[in-house]
């Protein structure tokens, strides 16, 4: 009997035939020419299983030396991208953190700007009251055309920073 293979394969067992009885001296009426004939059908299929149990155990050690190294190439990859994504994490939080500070920053920039308005609002109207009769008219025109559209147009732009956030607060 042949010796099985490491990959789960087992060896034929030899059969009790007529050929394998004729062959051990048992009676038949088999001439010796289809004894030979089955003996060599009988070796030949031996040497076939033989050599496919070897091409089995070749494959079968194939396979599991590229698995381990299909596993090996995985955990690699695994490590890698846990490195970058970690990275890139880290870059992540440290741009919303900046973020964050800028929005403090640019809140901070929108009420002085708005303080500032009222300051030159009442100013104005301080203005105009000190001021008689076409005096008032040319000083509070001078201050409205200027200052005031200055300062409209400058809270505009914050709050198209701020994405319309205090605006729609408001409303």
């Amino acid at each position: 009997m042949i010796p099985s293979g490491g990959c789960g394969v087992t060896a034929p067992k030899k059969h009790e035939t007529k050929a394998s009885r004729v062959l051990a001296g048992g009676p038949s009426g088999l001439r010796a020419t289809e004894l030979e004939a089955v003996h060599l059908r009988l070796t030949n299929a031996e040497n076939a299983w033989t050599k496919s149990q070897e091409e089995a155990d070749a494959f079968c050690a194939l396979t599991t030396t590229s698995l381990g190294e299909l596993l090996d190439t995985h955990r690699e990859l695994k490590t890698d991208e846990d490195r970058f994504t970690r990275g890139h994490a880290e870059r992540v939080q440290a741009v919303k953190a900046e973020v964050a500070s800028l929005r403090v920053k640019l809140k901070d920039a929108t009420k002085r700007l708005e303080d500032s308005h009222g300051d030159l609002v009442d100013e104005q109207h301080k203005e105009r009251a000190r001021m008689p009769g076409s005096g008032f008219t040319r000083v509070g025109a001078e201050a409205k055309g200027k200052g005031h559209s200055r300062c409209n147009h400058a809270v505009g732009y914050v709050q198209e920073l701020l994405g319309g956030e205090r605006h729609r607060a408001q409303q």
